[in-house]
């Protein structure tokens, strides 16, 4: 089945947040055996999804401050 246009939105949306550098993501891409997010199949695309949410996750385990409370929780809050 083909990636939907959701998976896509998530995965480019997920490299810009992390500020992966280009040649990081097409090494991804190069793992799954394509050359574009666009070539993934649905469950490839779950795959790298999960990738990149482990990614974010690392980064923001280093990014935790001495109160234990992360930057991205800090400017995850929402206006009234």
């Amino acid at each position: 089945m083909e990636i939907t246009k959701a998976q896509i939105k998530k995965i480019h949306t997920s490299k810009s947040l992390l500020n992966l550098e280009d040649s990081f993501y097409e090494a991804l891409l190069f793992r799954y055996g394509v050359e574009s997010s666009k070539e993934l199949s649905k469950d490839k695309a779950i795959s790298l999804i999960e990738v990149l949410t482990d990614i974010q996750k690392e980064q923001n385990n280093k990014n935790k401050n001495s109160t234990g409370l992360s930057i991205a929780s800090l400017t995850a809050t929402r206006n009234p």
